[in-house]
């Protein structure tokens, strides 16, 4: 069995007023969230991560909500991480897992999975879901399987 990864990218958020982990989503991200996890049913997402910021505790409470699957928070999936450190970090298994995060992580996330070292994945809208599938977390080990969205497949 192989690792079934899903990064997503929190959906839209408020414009930066104080400090960026505390900006929040807005109704139309609420809706791109909610819309997203619809799509994210299909693949039986046992369990979510995400990242301490406002905007991404509510995409991993709403995904959660409308899926059944309560999220822990992750220290490692701050926008500025490196990817390599947070996918070697984190405890992974034999499992679909969702990761909440935001760009540029998302995006070099993928990238590292699927290209290999300091590569780039695809460009991240918001409430947007690379399903990336591993038999080893490490650098172009990865397959691409989806790309999601709040409108359905991208």
């Amino acid at each position: 069995m192989s690792t079934r990864l899903l990064l997503m990218r929190h959906g839209e958020a408020e414009a930066m007023v104080g400090k960026d982990e505390d900006r929040a989503l807005t109704a139309l991200g609420e809706q791109q969230v909610i819309a997203s996890a619809g799509v994210l049913a299909a693949y039986g997402v046992q369990r979510i991560l995400a990242s301490p910021y406002k905007r991404a505790q509510q995409t991993a409470a709403l995904v959660g909500k409308t899926l059944g699957t309560p999220f822990t928070t992750s220290e490692l999936l701050v926008p500025e991480a490196d990817p390599a450190s947070a996918l070697q970090t984190l405890p992974l298994e034999d499992e679909v897992l969702l990761l909440v995060c935001h760009m540029p992580l998302v995006s070099r996330m993928a990238g590292w999975l699927v290209e290999g070292e300091g590569a780039w994945g695809p460009g991240f809208g918001t409430a947007d879901v690379a399903v990336i599938e591993a038999e080893w977390v490490g650098p172009g080990l990865g397959v691409m399987r989806a790309m999601l969205g709040p409108r359905g497949h991208l």
